[in-house]
Protein backbone atom coordinates (compact mmCIF):
# COMPACT_ATOMS: atom_id res chain seq x y z
CA UNK A 1 0.00 0.00 0.00
CA UNK A 2 1.44 3.37 -0.64
CA UNK A 3 2.22 5.73 2.31
CA UNK A 4 -0.48 8.28 0.26
CA UNK A 5 -3.20 5.52 0.12
CA UNK A 6 -2.63 4.88 3.75
CA UNK A 7 -3.81 8.52 5.24
CA UNK A 8 -7.13 8.37 5.08
CA UNK A 9 -7.29 5.55 6.69
CA UNK A 10 -5.34 7.07 9.80
CA UNK A 11 -7.23 10.30 9.78
CA UNK A 12 -10.14 8.09 9.93
CA UNK A 13 -8.59 6.07 13.30
CA UNK A 14 -7.33 9.46 14.80
CA UNK A 15 -10.78 10.20 14.12
CA UNK A 16 -12.67 7.03 15.86
CA UNK A 17 -10.02 7.07 18.63
CA UNK A 18 -11.32 10.79 19.69
CA UNK A 19 -14.54 9.52 20.06
CA UNK A 20 -13.88 6.44 21.92
CA UNK A 21 -11.72 8.03 24.25
CA UNK A 22 -14.15 9.10 27.28
CA UNK A 23 -14.49 12.04 29.31
CA UNK A 24 -11.54 12.76 31.50
CA UNK A 25 -13.36 14.82 34.30
CA UNK A 26 -16.17 11.80 33.88
CA UNK A 27 -17.55 11.13 38.13
CA UNK A 28 -19.27 7.79 38.35
CA UNK A 29 -22.79 7.94 39.72
CA UNK A 30 -21.60 5.73 42.21
CA UNK A 31 -18.49 8.25 43.33
CA UNK A 32 -21.03 10.92 44.38
CA UNK A 33 -23.88 11.18 46.79
CA UNK A 34 -26.28 14.04 45.45
CA UNK A 35 -27.11 17.03 48.57
CA UNK A 36 -30.82 17.67 48.73
CA UNK A 37 -31.02 20.31 51.04
CA UNK A 38 -28.00 22.28 53.43
CA UNK A 39 -28.39 23.67 56.57
CA UNK A 40 -26.38 26.87 57.78
CA UNK A 41 -26.32 27.83 61.49
CA UNK A 42 -24.30 30.03 63.60
CA UNK A 43 -22.28 29.04 66.38
CA UNK A 44 -19.89 29.85 69.06
CA UNK A 45 -16.06 29.44 69.18
CA UNK A 46 -13.19 30.13 66.53
CA UNK A 47 -14.98 27.94 64.21
CA UNK A 48 -18.67 30.11 63.90
CA UNK A 49 -20.01 28.52 60.73
CA UNK A 50 -21.85 24.59 61.71
CA UNK A 51 -22.98 22.88 57.72
CA UNK A 52 -25.41 20.24 58.19
CA UNK A 53 -25.93 18.28 54.21
CA UNK A 54 -28.70 16.04 53.71
CA UNK A 55 -28.61 13.39 50.53
CA UNK A 56 -30.86 10.66 49.66
CA UNK A 57 -29.72 6.94 50.14
CA UNK A 58 -30.98 5.48 46.51
CA UNK A 59 -30.59 1.70 48.47
CA UNK A 60 -33.59 2.37 51.54
CA UNK A 61 -35.68 3.91 48.84
CA UNK A 62 -37.08 0.99 47.13
CA UNK A 63 -36.20 -2.64 46.01
CA UNK A 64 -36.50 -5.46 48.33
CA UNK A 65 -37.66 -5.39 51.71
CA UNK A 66 -39.48 -2.21 50.69
CA UNK A 67 -42.84 -1.74 52.28
CA UNK A 68 -46.14 -1.01 50.85
CA UNK A 69 -45.10 2.53 49.46
CA UNK A 70 -41.56 1.48 48.14
CA UNK A 71 -39.96 3.26 51.02
CA UNK A 72 -36.99 0.90 51.82
CA UNK A 73 -36.95 -1.39 54.89
CA UNK A 74 -38.82 -0.08 57.58
CA UNK A 75 -37.39 1.64 60.38
CA UNK A 76 -34.44 2.86 58.25
CA UNK A 77 -33.52 6.09 57.04
CA UNK A 78 -34.38 7.09 53.45
CA UNK A 79 -31.57 10.05 54.05
CA UNK A 80 -28.26 10.68 55.88
CA UNK A 81 -27.43 13.62 57.69
CA UNK A 82 -23.75 15.01 58.33
CA UNK A 83 -22.61 18.10 59.89
CA UNK A 84 -19.53 19.64 60.45
CA UNK A 85 -18.04 23.10 61.74
CA UNK A 86 -15.86 25.47 60.23
CA UNK A 87 -14.30 29.03 59.41
CA UNK A 88 -16.30 29.11 56.55
CA UNK A 89 -18.89 27.25 54.84
CA UNK A 90 -16.28 25.77 52.01
CA UNK A 91 -14.24 24.71 55.05
CA UNK A 92 -17.35 22.84 57.14
CA UNK A 93 -17.67 21.15 53.73
CA UNK A 94 -13.91 19.97 53.42
CA UNK A 95 -14.38 18.42 56.88
CA UNK A 96 -17.66 16.47 55.83
CA UNK A 97 -16.27 15.15 53.05
CA UNK A 98 -13.28 13.86 54.88
CA UNK A 99 -15.55 11.31 56.60
CA UNK A 100 -17.61 10.51 53.61
CA UNK A 101 -16.29 7.68 50.84
CA UNK A 102 -18.25 9.39 48.15
CA UNK A 103 -17.74 13.17 46.57
CA UNK A 104 -20.61 15.80 47.83
CA UNK A 105 -22.36 17.04 45.01
CA UNK A 106 -24.01 20.20 45.22
CA UNK A 107 -25.42 20.76 41.67
CA UNK A 108 -28.64 18.89 42.15
CA UNK A 109 -29.40 20.87 45.60
CA UNK A 110 -32.87 22.69 45.75
CA UNK A 111 -33.61 24.47 48.97
CA UNK A 112 -30.71 25.99 51.71
CA UNK A 113 -32.11 26.95 55.68
CA UNK A 114 -30.33 29.37 57.34
CA UNK A 115 -30.91 29.58 60.97
CA UNK A 116 -32.49 32.33 62.59
CA UNK A 117 -28.95 33.23 64.49
CA UNK A 118 -26.99 32.97 61.28
CA UNK A 119 -29.65 35.45 59.94
CA UNK A 120 -29.25 38.00 62.40
CA UNK A 121 -25.48 37.92 62.21
CA UNK A 122 -25.71 38.81 58.38
CA UNK A 123 -26.46 36.32 55.58
CA UNK A 124 -24.46 38.27 52.93
CA UNK A 125 -20.86 36.67 54.02
CA UNK A 126 -22.49 33.45 53.15
CA UNK A 127 -23.83 34.21 49.76
CA UNK A 128 -20.93 34.20 48.58
CA UNK A 129 -19.77 30.63 48.03
CA UNK A 130 -23.38 30.45 46.51
CA UNK A 131 -22.52 32.67 43.64
CA UNK A 132 -18.87 31.86 43.15
CA UNK A 133 -18.89 28.37 42.64
CA UNK A 134 -20.67 27.06 39.63
CA UNK A 135 -21.97 23.50 41.06
CA UNK A 136 -24.02 25.32 43.01
CA UNK A 137 -27.87 25.90 41.91
CA UNK A 138 -28.48 29.58 42.09
CA UNK A 139 -32.45 28.64 41.72
CA UNK A 140 -32.40 26.90 44.98
CA UNK A 141 -34.86 28.41 47.54
CA UNK A 142 -34.02 29.67 50.68
CA UNK A 143 -35.62 29.93 54.17
CA UNK A 144 -34.88 30.75 57.25
CA UNK A 145 -35.58 28.87 60.49
CA UNK A 146 -37.07 29.65 64.11
CA UNK A 147 -34.22 28.71 65.65
CA UNK A 148 -30.89 25.96 64.76
CA UNK A 149 -31.58 25.17 60.75
CA UNK A 150 -30.09 22.10 61.81
CA UNK A 151 -32.83 20.71 63.86
CA UNK A 152 -35.29 21.55 61.04
CA UNK A 153 -33.61 19.70 58.83
CA UNK A 154 -33.49 16.55 61.02
CA UNK A 155 -37.23 16.36 61.85
CA UNK A 156 -38.27 12.86 60.24
CA UNK A 157 -40.85 13.89 58.05
CA UNK A 158 -42.84 10.35 57.17
CA UNK A 159 -44.60 12.25 53.54
CA UNK A 160 -41.44 12.22 51.90
CA UNK A 161 -38.27 10.43 51.47
CA UNK A 162 -36.51 13.26 52.27
CA UNK A 163 -37.23 16.42 54.44
CA UNK A 164 -35.41 18.67 51.77
CA UNK A 165 -38.18 17.46 49.95
CA UNK A 166 -40.48 18.77 51.82
CA UNK A 167 -38.96 22.07 52.77
CA UNK A 168 -39.16 22.91 48.62
CA UNK A 169 -42.67 22.38 48.28
CA UNK A 170 -42.97 24.79 51.33
CA UNK A 171 -41.29 27.18 49.77
CA UNK A 172 -42.71 27.23 46.19
CA UNK A 173 -46.02 27.26 47.75
CA UNK A 174 -45.22 30.34 50.26
CA UNK A 175 -45.12 32.86 47.97
CA UNK A 176 -46.29 33.87 44.43
CA UNK A 177 -42.50 33.60 43.40
CA UNK A 178 -40.48 31.63 45.94
CA UNK A 179 -37.35 33.46 46.71
CA UNK A 180 -34.05 32.14 45.69
CA UNK A 181 -30.42 32.92 46.20
CA UNK A 182 -30.64 35.13 42.66
CA UNK A 183 -33.67 36.90 44.33
CA UNK A 184 -31.64 37.20 47.73
CA UNK A 185 -28.23 38.80 45.94
CA UNK A 186 -30.55 41.26 44.22
CA UNK A 187 -32.25 42.97 46.81
CA UNK A 188 -29.00 43.21 48.70
CA UNK A 189 -27.33 45.44 45.70
CA UNK A 190 -30.25 47.23 45.00
CA UNK A 191 -31.21 50.74 47.00
CA UNK A 192 -34.26 50.89 48.25
CA UNK A 193 -35.47 47.57 49.03
CA UNK A 194 -34.84 44.68 51.55
CA UNK A 195 -35.09 41.02 51.80
CA UNK A 196 -38.07 38.85 52.91
CA UNK A 197 -37.97 35.30 53.22
CA UNK A 198 -40.06 32.77 53.90
CA UNK A 199 -39.38 30.65 57.81
CA UNK A 200 -40.22 27.36 58.58
CA UNK A 201 -40.21 25.26 62.38
CA UNK A 202 -40.29 22.33 63.64
CA UNK A 203 -42.77 20.92 65.75
CA UNK A 204 -45.47 18.27 66.25
CA UNK A 205 -48.52 16.78 64.60
CA UNK A 206 -51.77 16.78 66.89
CA UNK A 207 -53.19 13.24 66.32
CA UNK A 208 -55.31 13.57 69.67
CA UNK A 209 -53.19 10.86 71.32
CA UNK A 210 -49.08 11.56 72.22
CA UNK A 211 -48.10 8.16 70.98
CA UNK A 212 -48.79 8.80 67.63
CA UNK A 213 -47.41 11.86 68.02
CA UNK A 214 -44.96 12.69 64.11
CA UNK A 215 -42.55 15.43 63.68
CA UNK A 216 -43.58 17.40 61.03
CA UNK A 217 -42.13 21.12 59.47
CA UNK A 218 -44.56 24.07 59.51
CA UNK A 219 -44.29 26.66 57.60
CA UNK A 220 -44.70 29.55 59.56
CA UNK A 221 -44.62 33.22 58.44
CA UNK A 222 -42.32 36.02 57.03
CA UNK A 223 -38.42 36.61 58.16
CA UNK A 224 -38.06 39.82 56.89
CA UNK A 225 -34.20 41.87 57.12
CA UNK A 226 -32.78 45.53 57.16
CA UNK A 227 -30.01 44.92 54.85
CA UNK A 228 -28.64 41.10 55.31
CA UNK A 229 -29.91 41.23 59.02
CA UNK A 230 -32.62 39.22 60.49
CA UNK A 231 -34.77 42.29 61.68
CA UNK A 232 -37.96 40.18 63.24
CA UNK A 233 -40.94 37.53 61.86
CA UNK A 234 -44.15 37.79 61.14
CA UNK A 235 -46.80 35.55 61.26
CA UNK A 236 -50.96 34.87 60.76
CA UNK A 237 -52.60 38.21 59.40
CA UNK A 238 -49.82 40.39 59.50
CA UNK A 239 -47.39 38.07 57.57
CA UNK A 240 -50.01 37.65 54.96
CA UNK A 241 -51.10 41.28 54.57
CA UNK A 242 -47.56 42.16 53.86
CA UNK A 243 -47.40 39.68 51.13
CA UNK A 244 -50.28 41.32 49.92
CA UNK A 245 -48.84 44.82 49.58
CA UNK A 246 -45.60 42.75 48.15
CA UNK A 247 -47.52 41.58 45.66
CA UNK A 248 -46.47 37.79 46.58
CA UNK A 249 -49.35 36.34 48.53
CA UNK A 250 -50.78 33.30 46.86
CA UNK A 251 -54.29 33.25 47.07
CA UNK A 252 -54.85 34.93 50.08
CA UNK A 253 -57.78 34.19 52.31
CA UNK A 254 -59.61 36.92 54.16
CA UNK A 255 -62.19 35.80 57.39
CA UNK A 256 -64.44 38.78 58.29
CA UNK A 257 -67.28 38.67 60.64
CA UNK A 258 -71.37 37.86 58.90
CA UNK A 259 -72.59 41.14 58.39
CA UNK A 260 -75.81 39.58 60.08
CA UNK A 261 -75.84 38.16 63.23
CA UNK A 262 -73.50 35.72 64.51
CA UNK A 263 -70.41 33.70 62.66
CA UNK A 264 -67.64 34.43 60.00
CA UNK A 265 -67.29 34.58 56.54
CA UNK A 266 -64.24 33.74 54.49
CA UNK A 267 -63.15 34.98 50.95
CA UNK A 268 -60.17 34.13 49.07
CA UNK A 269 -58.41 36.87 46.71
CA UNK A 270 -58.03 34.69 43.59
CA UNK A 271 -56.53 38.05 41.36
CA UNK A 272 -55.21 40.79 42.43
CA UNK A 273 -52.93 43.72 41.55
CA UNK A 274 -51.04 46.29 43.84
CA UNK A 275 -49.99 50.12 42.65
CA UNK A 276 -47.61 51.91 44.37
CA UNK A 277 -48.20 55.90 43.82
CA UNK A 278 -45.09 57.91 45.79
CA UNK A 279 -45.65 61.69 46.34
CA UNK A 280 -43.44 64.25 47.40
CA UNK A 281 -45.42 65.25 51.15
CA UNK A 282 -44.77 68.41 53.34
CA UNK A 283 -42.32 66.01 55.55
CA UNK A 284 -41.20 64.04 52.87
CA UNK A 285 -42.50 61.04 50.68
CA UNK A 286 -45.62 59.56 51.10
CA UNK A 287 -47.42 56.34 49.55
CA UNK A 288 -50.66 55.56 48.46
CA UNK A 289 -50.84 52.02 48.31
CA UNK A 290 -53.84 50.51 46.19
CA UNK A 291 -55.06 47.20 46.10
CA UNK A 292 -57.59 46.27 43.25
CA UNK A 293 -58.84 42.42 42.48
CA UNK A 294 -61.72 39.71 43.01
CA UNK A 295 -62.60 36.92 45.50
CA UNK A 296 -64.63 34.14 45.76
CA UNK A 297 -66.65 32.94 49.26
CA UNK A 298 -65.61 30.04 50.19
CA UNK A 299 -67.14 29.15 53.20
CA UNK A 300 -70.26 31.01 55.21
CA UNK A 301 -70.16 29.50 58.98
CA UNK A 302 -73.35 31.86 59.91
CA UNK A 303 -76.46 32.65 58.91
CA UNK A 304 -76.06 35.32 56.74
CA UNK A 305 -78.03 34.77 53.14
CA UNK A 306 -76.33 36.27 50.30
CA UNK A 307 -79.29 36.46 48.62
CA UNK A 308 -78.88 39.67 46.54
CA UNK A 309 -76.65 42.38 45.17
CA UNK A 310 -76.26 44.37 48.53
CA UNK A 311 -75.37 41.11 50.21
CA UNK A 312 -72.30 40.79 48.23
CA UNK A 313 -71.69 44.41 48.66
CA UNK A 314 -71.62 43.75 52.19
CA UNK A 315 -69.39 41.22 52.12
CA UNK A 316 -66.90 43.32 50.10
CA UNK A 317 -66.97 45.96 52.26
CA UNK A 318 -66.07 44.23 55.21
CA UNK A 319 -63.16 42.41 53.09
CA UNK A 320 -61.69 45.74 52.45
CA UNK A 321 -62.02 46.81 55.75
CA UNK A 322 -60.08 43.99 56.89
CA UNK A 323 -57.20 44.01 54.30
CA UNK A 324 -56.56 47.97 55.15
CA UNK A 325 -57.02 47.30 58.91
CA UNK A 326 -54.42 44.28 58.78
CA UNK A 327 -52.07 45.65 55.71
CA UNK A 328 -51.48 48.71 57.96
CA UNK A 329 -50.91 47.30 60.81
CA UNK A 330 -48.05 45.61 58.77
CA UNK A 331 -46.59 48.07 57.48
CA UNK A 332 -46.29 50.35 60.23
CA UNK A 333 -44.76 47.04 62.22
CA UNK A 334 -42.28 46.98 59.35
CA UNK A 335 -41.37 50.52 59.84
CA UNK A 336 -41.53 51.30 63.88
CA UNK A 337 -40.04 48.14 65.10
CA UNK A 338 -38.33 46.18 62.49
CA UNK A 339 -37.34 49.14 60.49
CA UNK A 340 -37.22 47.10 57.12
CA UNK A 341 -38.73 47.79 53.37
CA UNK A 342 -39.11 44.73 51.80
CA UNK A 343 -41.87 46.32 50.14
CA UNK A 344 -39.39 48.51 48.40
CA UNK A 345 -40.76 51.60 49.09
CA UNK A 346 -37.45 53.22 48.46
CA UNK A 347 -36.74 51.46 45.71
CA UNK A 348 -39.76 52.33 43.89
CA UNK A 349 -39.12 56.46 44.59
CA UNK A 350 -35.87 55.91 43.10
CA UNK A 351 -36.65 54.12 39.96
CA UNK A 352 -39.82 56.72 39.54
CA UNK A 353 -37.61 60.35 40.35
CA UNK A 354 -33.51 59.76 40.98
CA UNK A 355 -32.75 63.13 41.86
CA UNK A 356 -35.51 63.23 44.84
CA UNK A 357 -34.10 59.62 45.80
CA UNK A 358 -30.95 61.21 46.34
CA UNK A 359 -32.53 63.83 48.87
CA UNK A 360 -33.41 60.57 50.89
CA UNK A 361 -31.30 57.96 50.68
CA UNK A 362 -28.65 58.25 52.89
CA UNK A 363 -31.77 59.34 56.13
CA UNK A 364 -33.59 56.16 54.24
CA UNK A 365 -34.48 54.44 57.25
CA UNK A 366 -35.12 57.05 59.56
CA UNK A 367 -37.15 59.16 56.63
CA UNK A 368 -39.18 55.52 56.25
CA UNK A 369 -39.81 55.16 59.84
CA UNK A 370 -42.17 57.79 60.17
CA UNK A 371 -43.58 58.11 56.27
CA UNK A 372 -46.97 57.98 55.82
CA UNK A 373 -48.84 54.93 53.64
CA UNK A 374 -52.31 55.60 52.91
CA UNK A 375 -53.48 51.86 51.57
CA UNK A 376 -57.06 51.53 49.70
CA UNK A 377 -58.47 47.82 49.24
CA UNK A 378 -60.72 48.00 45.99
CA UNK A 379 -61.74 44.14 46.20
CA UNK A 380 -64.70 42.35 44.75
CA UNK A 381 -66.54 39.40 45.79
CA UNK A 382 -67.69 38.71 42.89
CA UNK A 383 -68.75 34.80 43.59
CA UNK A 384 -70.87 33.52 46.07
CA UNK A 385 -70.01 29.63 45.44
CA UNK A 386 -72.76 27.37 43.86
CA UNK A 387 -75.27 28.75 46.41
CA UNK A 388 -76.77 31.40 47.77
CA UNK A 389 -77.86 30.27 51.53
CA UNK A 390 -75.97 28.42 54.41
CA UNK A 391 -76.24 24.96 53.51
CA UNK A 392 -77.51 23.04 56.59
CA UNK A 393 -79.43 26.56 57.94
CA UNK A 394 -83.56 26.22 57.79
CA UNK A 395 -84.95 29.34 56.01
CA UNK A 396 -86.57 30.46 59.13
CA UNK A 397 -83.32 30.91 60.91
CA UNK A 398 -81.15 32.59 58.22
CA UNK A 399 -80.76 36.85 58.03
Amino acid sequence: MRPSSRLPLLVLVLTVTGFISGCWDRKEVNDIVFVSATAMDKVEGEEPYRVTVQFPLPSKMGGAGSGGGGGGTPGEDTWYIDSAAGKTIRDSNQKQQRALSRQLYFAHRRVILIGEDLAKAGIAPIIDIMARVPQNRMSANLLITKGPAQEVLNAKVPTEYVTGEVLRELATRAMKKPIDIVDVIDKLLTPGIDPAISYVVKETTKPGEKKLEKPTVVLKGLAVFREDRLTGMLEGELAQSVLLAMNQADKPTVTVKSPKGEGHLTVQISKYDVDYIPKAGPEGPEFELRLTGIGMLMENASVFKVSTTMGMQNISKLVNEKIVETTTKGIQKLQKEYQSDPIGFGDKIRRKDAAYWRQWEKSWYETYKTMKVNVISEMVVEHPGVMLAPAAIPDQLQE
